[in-house]
């Protein structure tokens, strides 16, 4: 018997640390829809929704929360920027992946943690190697998936035999 589940997906933009930051909506919506077509793919639950509403009526709450952190080294490109490319830079992306699983009593039975790094380089000595802003989305997006594959199927095979 598959359990219900609310999923509450986040992603949390430029990060001192976890308890800072606030939510940015753009990347939660493209979260969204990420989380959504891994839900679909894995069938692993009756019914699933993303919707606060409809928490109280569902088995199990999800919290997939991303931490997004660009690395100091992001300052470092303005020098390249101002010797037009000659002093090359790069620039890390961290990000974390916390899931929690929740009870219907609101009960933390558990719980995933993953991190990731993504570095990007510019300059004209790396040019060849440059990395496009939309190549460097679409492989955080990448990285980001499979960490919530990984939490999924690590966190809800062994919890659910909690479902009521």
């Amino acid at each position: 018997n598959k359990p219900s589940v609310f999923v509450d997906v986040k992603f949390f933009y430029r990060l001192t640390s976890y308890t800072t930051g606030s939510v940015d909506p753009k990347p939660t919506n493209e979260l969204k829809t990420t989380v959504e077509a891994i839900i679909k793919d894995g069938n692993l639950f009756s019914t699933y929704t993303m919707n606060q509403e409809e928490a109280q009526d569902k088995d199990f709450t999800i919290k997939l929360y991303v931490y997004h952190n660009e690395g100091i080294t992001a300052l470092t490109c303005a020098l390249t920027g101002y010797t037009l490319g000659l002093i090359p830079c790069f620039k890390q992306d961290h990000l974390v992946l916390k899931a929690d699983i929740l009870n219907k009593h609101g009960e933390k039975i558990g719980q995933y943690e993953n991190s990731d790094s993504l570095t990007s380089y510019w300059g004209w000595l790396v040019l060849p190697i440059k990395s496009e802003k939309n190549n460097k989305n679409k492989v955080a997006g990448q990285v980001i998936a499979n960490m919530i594959v990984d939490a999924l199927n690590k966190i809800i095979p062994k919890n659910l035999n909690e479902a009521p």
